[in-house]
């Protein structure tokens, strides 16, 4: 059965939360903005967004606040089961976020571990270019989120590649 890709909606914050639980050690977003993809009934992955400001804030950020535009939108969360790596997935929902807000900025980040940043291509992908590697990047939010790090546990230590599509 052929992936297919809907916009996310309240009714998905169960399979959200489990899918986020289960693959990221984490919370599952309050806000349920952003788009799943799902094989036949079965949720297999699932990218949540925000407006920049609300979803980092500047201190986090650092110098890098400088090149984002007030109203860009931030791809905060991405997530693809296991078995659905490597199919496109991650990149197909990363491109529904940047597809749905034409002409603003996209900014995203993806956590770097053994210097590779796994989702690192389904954001150049969708043009989004790297700015900057931020040391420690993470720390701070797993300690105020309580999410657990498959490399550190909590706090999380690693840090995060920023990338950003400009308009």
């Amino acid at each position: 059965m052929p992936i297919t890709f809907r916009a996310l909606v309240e009714d998905d914050r169960a399979a959200v939360e489990t899918l986020f639980q289960s693959e990221l050690s984490s919370h599952a977003p309050e806000r349920l903005e952003g788009f799943a993809a799902f094989d036949g009934w079965v949720m297999v992955g699932a990218v949540t967004s925000a407006a920049l400001p609300e979803a980092v804030p500047p201190a986090q950020w650092g110098s890098v606040s400088k090149l984002v535009s007030d109203d860009a939108v931030f791809v905060k969360s991405l997530v693809v089961i296991p078995s659905a790596r490597g199919e496109g997935v991650g990149t197909a929902l990363v491109g529904a976020v940047v597809e749905a807000h034409p002409g603003v900025q996209v900014a995203a980040c993806a956590w770097v571990r053994g210097g590779r940043a796994p989702a690192g291509s389904a954001n150049t992908a969708n043009g989004l270019r790297p700015v900057v590697t931020i040391p420690g990047f993470w720390r701070a939010d797993s300690v105020v989120e309580q999410y657990s790090c498959p490399e550190d546990g909590n706090p999380c230590g690693c840090a995060a590649r920023v990338y950003i599509r400009s308009v």
